[in-house]
């Protein structure tokens, strides 16, 4: 090999060309962003349009069918989703992952832009949005004390939020449990028709007298002079003593029909923090921002601020994902260190010698260390993905160095000098070396370009563990022989410990080469063996259930509570309050956040607890959530769900992994057809949870005009709408053209009854509407008023009706159960040949995905490796002969699995992916140097001895290396690394079977393709 001749040769150039790439590592390192996982923008974009007091039907009509239909002509569309509630249109459109997201926002901002037009005129103007990962908060900050909410609120909006958002890589400022200031208009319906006024007269005689208007300039000799009118009030008394209009020759006062009032809004939401009234600000980042950084300097400038707040306020960090994400991160380089130095240690017990172990060990710093400097060349971040790569490489980075340094030393034990030793042994095994470390880079470029959500969070991964192992092949042909050749001594004298440890490794070498004798003298029993066992193995499958993703075990966790429909703000007080006395005796809590009206629709009759756990526990997250959840289900008339922080969306997106949608032009059959599956789900054992967002219990009160009548007394129909709109509905956008100002901050306002003229259905009857003559006519002579249920939201999915049902897994339950239940029971529910269809979504649906993509992903990689081995060994069948040694893999990976109670998920996968290139490298070295031995000159049998004896040592060596570097992620004990483990588990369990059949059936595969090789020449 001509780079390690050169090396060998000019010692300090070899060191020169590690260092370039080591010192890159170091500058790297420290300007890298540090997040909890990939920065990825997803191609999703959000249609957010609001008309106040709108119905959901009347939203979907006027609003969410025309975006849908504005949009839908988009090229890459993948799905439509829709939700219209009350007031809101929220239309999602996701794109397929390979589509340009910017592009498809202007695409979609152009189509809306096009038919504004045709939307109902008061709309406010549609809010569109990109989702990106770091859509959710890194850090939520509470603000309480003795203040009121109204104070609370005013500094946390005017003050705090305008300090974080200046904060360098700080995103929008998120506001939880604001409450402000309202100047609030009270009137008496009987006080107003007795002094002759309509709703619609008092508004205009506050928008006409409330005013500060510009009045042109006036000009002396020597001056020219602005001139403003300043006539706008600003306190409650000065509204009071605002004259409304003459009657009967009188002036009417505001305080006379009524009583203006400065005070904060109505409460809509709750939110607490350990049970008390909060406002929260959840701080987030902008893209390509370290998410580390931004919370500790967020968290810095609390502590500063505190130091100035006012008298009875507090603030708190109520949550912080930069703690998990350090410990997860910290959680990561124990895992690397301990590996390290359990695979380090594999290598002195091997091989016995402090210098050599040194010399192997130096690959490990100089690969990991210079993929720092890869991570910043590719704008790539810390994060649980890029870190997991190299956790997983610490066996593998090491490899050829060992395989290297063993064959060098081998030959120096032969009595070579150790120059000529080093330069003729990196000839004899660079071939195979740069097999294995291609073979391992093979099977990990497919996995960075598969397709879907899963391809661009494996992306990151795959691209950091192929480098680095690119890294230590060239560490292994560069520095590695170059300290061979300096520091390399073959004594010939050794201590007892030496001798012990070389006696037991010469009789395990003896038995081997008598076991390879007695498998080429039983080749058919060994290849049938192996066979059996492999089949065996495919059976065991059915045991194992798939999952997405391994349960989370981050500290962190939700509970989702959702009241009866149309359940008022005080009722809900009381149901969190039930809910909070049960949720603050979890085990090992820290902080419990509590909100409702969150997520996107604000429904005031759903919210959550976001609760936090201690580090110090001695159970894990799923175990605490099992024991919350049978304690929440003895609260009642309330519904709960259980379930772990999602990954993207942040709190408000409901994460039950069993998700399935059921579609179809009929509502009322879509709703029927739901109802059947979510109450064979309820039944089915293992699934927990059931729930659905069907939302058609919401009471509605309809009313009817009567036209002639309303015709024949001159009063239009919107007149009768604003006038209830105003006095019952309390809306805040009756006032067109009015702000309230107040020190200098604009506030909304309202006008509406008095509460005691507004509790009952016979209110609405009670009031009076201006006609257009100015007279009062009664309401109850227009209108009639029916009771009713109508939907709380309408949900829509590709432009037809839908509805979806969430599920949980209880513990140890498999995903794939719960998705193989639902395909029973949805092939008896809707008949065939229908149009309702369903389809599965969230986890369900990103799972069948995934596998999809990994088995793809697999396929390709065996190709690959394949082409790489034909291509360097000259041959077709020789690489069929080291192929073989996968299934091999496959036996250890199910069984480990299967005996840890672990599922087949995406983390598994990975692993499976791996062993291809692992098992392959100990496949390589055997038949590479039986290859090398029969162009010696040796006969077959020998050739297959001598190899097995000679590379016995590597490859156990090489195995074990990597099976201790795993074993510190395999044991799952660090924050999260639970969800690492899996992979871990298989790969153990794939190298231990592969290393025990490839040394018996590989020598024995090959003598048979030999004979096959003979055969076909003579033929």
């Amino acid at each position: 090999m001509k780079i390690s001749d050169i090396s060998i040769k000019r010692p300090v150039f070899a060191v020169m060309m590690v260092s370039v790439f080591v010192v890159l590592g170091i500058f790297g390192y420290f300007t890298l962003a540090v997040n909890l996982y990939p920065n990825i923008q997803f191609p999703i974009i959000t249609i957010t349009t609001t008309l106040p007091g709108a119905s959901p039907k009347e939203m979907e009509l006027d609003v969410t069918k025309k975006i849908e239909d504005a949009v839908n002509s988009a090229s890459g569309i993948k799905h439509i989703m829709s939700m219209s509630s009350v007031g809101m249109s929220v239309v999602t459109v996701e794109f397929h992952l390979n589509k340009n997201i910017a592009h498809r926002y202007q695409t979609v901002t152009a189509d809306v832009n096009a038919i504004l037009d045709t939307l109902p005129k008061n709309i406010n103007t549609p809010v569109i949005k990109k989702l990106s990962v770091n859509s959710s908060p890194v850090m939520w900050i509470t603000l309480y004390g003795n203040r009121s909410k109204r104070f609370l609120s005013f500094y946390a909006e005017k003050v705090l939020e305008r300090k974080f958002e200046r904060l360098p890589g700080a995103g929008q400022i998120i506001m939880g449990g604001v409450r402000n200031r309202r100047m609030v208009f009270h009137v008496d319906n009987n006080e107003m028709t007795n002094h002759g006024l309509g709703v619609n007269q008092v508004i205009n005689a506050i928008e006409s007298q409330s005013v500060s208007l510009p009045t042109g300039n006036l000009k002396t000799g020597t001056k020219t002079y602005f001139t403003y009118l300043k006539g706008r009030f600003h306190t409650a008394k000065e509204f009071n003593r605002m004259i409304i209009n003459n009657y009967l020759g009188v002036p009417v006062r505001f305080s006379q029909i009524g009583h203006a009032v400065n005070y904060e809004a109505p409460e809509t939401s709750i939110t607490t923090f350990d049970g008390k009234s909060t406002v929260g600000l959840g701080i987030t980042i902008k893209t390509h921002a370290n998410a580390v950084r931004v919370a500790a300097e967020a968290k810095h400038l609390l502590n500063l601020v505190k130091l100035s707040l006012p008298p009875g306020v507090k603030a708190k960090v109520a949550y912080n994902s930069a703690t998990y994400i350090k410990k997860s991160i910290e959680s990561v380089e124990f895992d690397i260190i301990w590996g390290a130095l359990l695979t380090v240690l594999i290598v002195f017990f091997f091989l016995k010698d402090l210098r050599i172990t040194i010399i192997a060990a130096a690959a490990l710093p100089a690969a990991i260390i210079s993929a720092f400097g890869f991570l910043h060349l590719m704008n790539f971040s810390l994060n649980n993905m890029t870190m997991l790569g190299l956790s997983l490489s610490v066996g593998l980075l090491i490899d050829d160095a060992i395989v290297v340094l063993e064959n060098i030393y081998r030959h120096v034990e032969g009595g070579e000098d150790r120059m000529f030793a080093a330069s003729n042994s990196m000839n004899e095994i660079g071939i195979a070396v740069m097999a294995t470390t291609f073979s391992i880079v093979a099977v990990f470029i497919p996995v960075a370009f598969m397709p879907g959500m899963i391809g661009k969070f494996f992306y990151e991964f795959a691209l950091t563990v192929a480098f680095a192992v690119l890294i230590s092949l060239f560490v292994s042909f560069t520095l590695t022989p170059m300290l061979s050749s300096r520091f390399i001594v073959h004594k010939k004298e050794h201590g007892f410990l030496f001798t012990f440890f070389e006696n037991i490794m010469a009789q395990t070498t003896n038995i081997y080469k008598r076991m390879i004798s007695w498998s080429l003298n039983h080749r058919l029993i060994v290849i049938v063996s192996a066979i059996i066992i492999f089949v065996f193995s495919l059976y065991l499958t059915k045991y194992i259930g798939k999952e997405m993703m391994p349960p989370s075990n981050s500290g962190n966790f939700l509970v989702y509570f959702q009241a009866p429909e149309g359940t008022s703000v005080r009722v809900m007080k009381k149901y969190s309050n039930s809910l909070y006395m049960v949720v603050k005796k979890t085990p090992f809590r820290k902080t419990i956040f509590m909100a409702t009206a969150s997520g996107v629709n604000g429904s005031r009759y759903k919210g959550l607890f976001f609760i936090s756990l201690k580090n110090n526990r001695n159970v894990n997250q799923q175990q605490i959530m099992a024991i919350l959840r049978k304690r929440l289900t003895k609260v009642p008339g309330v519904f709960t769900q259980v379930m772990d922080m999602p990954v993207v969306g942040g709190a408000s997106a409901n994460v039950s992994p069993l998700q399935v949608i059921v579609m179809g032009p009929s509502i009322k059959k879509t709703v029927a057809y739901s109802n059947k599956l979510l109450n064979d789900l309820r039944k089915t054992p293992g699934l927990i949870d059931v729930t659905s967002n069907m939302q058609f219990h919401q009471p509605e009160l309809l009313i009817h005009i009567k036209r002639n009548m309303a015709g024949s007394l001159g009063v239009s129909v919107s007149s009768i709408a604003e006038t209830i709109d105003a006095l019952i509905g309390g809306d805040i956008n009756i006032f067109k053209n009015y702000n309230f100002i107040y020190q200098g901050h604009i506030y909304n306002e309202q006008i509406r009854l008095f509460r005691n003229e507004r509790n009952r259905v016979s209110d609405i009857k009670n009031l009076y509407v201006s006609n257009n003559e100015g007279k009062l006519i009664p309401l109850s002579d227009l209108i009639t008023i029916k009771k009713t249920i109508g939907p709380q939201v309408i949900n829509r999915r590709d432009l037809e009706n839908a509805v979806t049902i969430y599920a949980n897994m209880s513990n140890h339950v498999p995903l794939s159960y719960g998705v193989a239940k639902i395909n029973k029971y949805m092939s008896r529910i809707i008949p065939k040949k229908s149009l309702y269809t369903y389809q599965f979504s969230g986890m369900a649906s990103k799972m069948n995905q995934s596998f999809g993509a990994m088995g793809s992903a697999l396929l390709l990689a065996l190709i690959i490796v394949y082409m790489i081995l034909a291509s360097l060994y000259d041959s077709f069948i020789d690489p069929l002969v080291i192929m073989v040694s996968v299934p091999f893999a496959l036996i250890g990976a199910i069984g480990g699995l299967l005996l840890m109670h672990r599922a087949l998920s995406v983390i598994a996968l990975i692993g499976v992916i791996l062993l291809i290139g692992l098992v392959v490298k100990n496949a390589i070295l055997l038949v590479d140097f039986i290859i090398l031995s029969r162009e010696r000159g040796l006969n077959k049998h020998d050739s297959i001895v001598e190899a097995g004896s000679i590379r016995l040592r590597p490859i156990l060596m090489t195995t074990l290396a990597m099976i201790f570097g795993m074993l510190p992620i395999a044991t799952g004990l660090g924050v999260g690394s639970s969800s690492r483990a899996p992979m871990a588990i298989d790969v153990i369990g794939g190298l231990l079977t592969s290393m025990f059949l490839t040394l018996l059936v590989i020598p024995v595969l090959y003598s048979y393709t030999d004979n096959l090789k003979g055969f076909f020449k003579k033929s």
